[in-house]
Formats: C-alpha cells, sequence, structure tokens
C-alpha cells in the first residue's frame, strides 16, 4: 500500500495537466499513487493521461463517462490505496517537497488533516495566502472556512484516509459548487480532531484561466447547484450556526436577484421560508430590503426598483 494517493479529476484540461502530473513526478518522496480520474473529457486530456501511465506504474487512468468533478472525485477516492490522500486540480501544480512536508507535519503532530498555505495565481499576479487556522484543530479549521479566511478546498488538504473511510464523508454527485466544503464539513462532524499547518506555500492555485464554475457566468442551472449545496450543509455540519448559514445563503440570493435568474413565482417559492436568514444578511440596506420584498411576492415590483437604482448610479 503506498503512503499517498494523490487524485487528480481531469477534464478537457490538455494545456495544463502536463505541468500538473510533472510537478507529481518530481516529488522528492516516492512512495505514491496517482489517480488520473478522466470524466469524459473530449480533447487530448483523456491521451497525455495515458500517455504518463505507460511510461510509470505508479500512474492509473480511470476513464469514465462526463458526471461533474464531485462524482470524479469521488470515483478516486473508492479506489484509493493509500494512508493518506490529497488532491490536486489538472490545471494546478505543487511544489517538489509537499508530500514530504506535509507528511512529516502530520506524523509529528498525530493530526488527521495537514494544511499548507498555497500560491494563487491570476491575471494580476501571484498572491501568498497564509492558510493557518486560529487553533490547530477541526472546528477552528471549519469555522475559517466558513468565515472565508480559509480555502474550503480539499487540494492543499493532506487527509488520513481514515477520515475518508470512517468519518462517513462522500463527495455527492449532484452537487458541484462548493462539493470540498460539504465534504469536508461532513469528515469533522463530530468531536474535534488536531490539524497541523506548513508555514509554506506549496500548492499553487491557478484561475489564470478562470474556468471553474465561480467564474463563470452565473446561470440557473449554476443556482440549482448553489442552492443544493446550501439546502444540504447543515444536515452535513451539525455544527453549523445560524450566521454561518445565512452568509451562505445571502452569498446565493444576491447572485440571483441582481442577475435576475428566476422568475417571480420561482423566487417566491425559493425563498419564502428563509425569510429569517434574509433578514440577517450582511449587504447593502436597500438591496436587503428589495430582496427581503421579493421573498413576499414582490419581485417584478423589486426588480424595477433595481433597475431603476442602477440607472441612477450610472
Amino acid at each position: 500500500m503506498p503512503i499517498f494517493s494523490i487524485i487528480c479529476a481531469v477534464y478537457n484540461a490538455q494545456n495544463t495537466i502536463k505541468k500538473c502530473i510533472d510537478s507529481i513526478l518530481s516529488q522528492t518522496v516516492k512512495d505514491w499513487e496517482l489517480l488520473l480520474i478522466d470524466d469524459g473529457s473530449t480533447d487530448d486530456s483523456s491521451k497525455i493521461c495515458d500517455e504518463y501511465a505507460s511510461r510509470d506504474n505508479r500512474i492509473k487512468v480511470i476513464h469514465k463517462k462526463n458526471e461533474g468533478v464531485a462524482a470524479t472525485r469521488q470515483c478516486g477516492i473508492d479506489i484509493a490505496q493509500g494512508e493518506y490522500m490529497i488532491h490536486v486540480d489538472p490545471d494546478d501544480w505543487i511544489e517538489n517537497n509537499t508530500l514530504e512536508l506535509m507528511y512529516n507535519s502530520s506524523k509529528s503532530t498525530n493530526s488527521l488533516i495537514a494544511i499548507c498555505d498555497y500560491s494563487l495565481i491570476d491575471n494580476s499576479g501571484v498572491t501568498y495566502i497564509d492558510q493557518k487556522p486560529e487553533r490547530l484543530d477541526s472546528l477552528s479549521m471549519m469555522d475559517g472556512i466558513f468565515s472565508g479566511r480559509l480555502l474550503g478546498g480539499v487540494c492543499n488538504k493532506l487527509i488520513h484516509r481514515d477520515l475518508y473511510k470512517t468519518g462517513g464523508g462522500n463527495f455527492q454527485p449532484d452537487i458541484n459548487y462548493c462539493e470540498d466544503v460539504l465534504f469536508l464539513s461532513e469528515i469533522c462532524n463530530g468531536p474535534a480532531f488536531p490539524v497541523s499547518h506548513v508555514n509554506k506555500a506549496l500548492y499553487n492555485y491557478d484561475k489564470s484561466g478562470g474556468t471553474s464554475i465561480t467564474s463563470s457566468k452565473f446561470t440557473k442551472e449554476k443556482y440549482y447547484s448553489y442552492r443544493a449545496f446550501n439546502r444540504a450543509l447543515p444536515k452535513a455540519y451539525s455544527r453549523l450556526t445560524f450566521k454561518q448559514y445565512a452568509d451562505n445563503l445571502s452569498d446565493i440570493v444576491i447572485k440571483v436577484f441582481t442577475n435576475n435568474i428566476l422568475s417571480g413565482r420561482e423566487f417566491y417559492r425559493e425563498f419564502k421560508s428563509e425569510r429569517k436568514a434574509l433578514k440577517a444578511m450582511n449587504c447593502n440596506k436597500q438591496l436587503k430590503m428589495l430582496i427581503i420584498l421579493s421573498s413576499y411576492g414582490l419581485y417584478p415590483l423589486c426588480r424595477q426598483f433595481y433597475k431603476s437604482y442602477l440607472s441612477l448610479r450610472k
């Protein structure tokens, strides 16, 4: 059994996947398996993955129909053999001592999750992002994620297989927005356990391509994925506070209202039972009032007021 299982959910990443795989091949520790889960790619990603696998028997490729990132990551988890697991996205890459430093951090502290800092690469340059929780335990980590200070992704976290196999966590196939946060919520939904932190940017998170679900156009289909996450979160994480839930709902409903995604009837149906959370939103007072009134069936009128408000601001 290898020490590490590295899971990479691949979809149409022909321009970046080589750099990602090369960064794994360059690791200072060699006892790993790389699981390339091809989610029905239509470009040359599949071919590239197969070529790498033919040259290194530590690399395994699974080709499957397109189901989305959540089902693809779960596919990797289901077949992983390592003592520890870590995910790497195909448009990102890791430093050559990532596995060594995170493993040493976990072992020296008896922690079940090791977190590293990361470099954020976008069109404005490279930014170092500190990821140390206020306290080195799972509850503080989740508080940091819900506050937005810590990354809610799994890619900068080395996680012991016990949490994957016995912590009750699974990626839900119908939720492809914040699927990482939901997964982390499930495996951390219990007594606090130790986590460790490596104060080096070992993960390189490349957003310069703008291909993630959060950077593309907001659509009705995307809304329903966002809302599915929002509804599943309280069950996944019993420690979720009302404020944390309201803050998450706020992000969603503001996008819905400002982008005019739903009809008046749909908006009323979706948010009439959420008025308490809507009243707790931390946003522009005028916008907040229009959203609350919309939940009472006044969406068309409130949208007209909003359009007039935007015209006056120009």
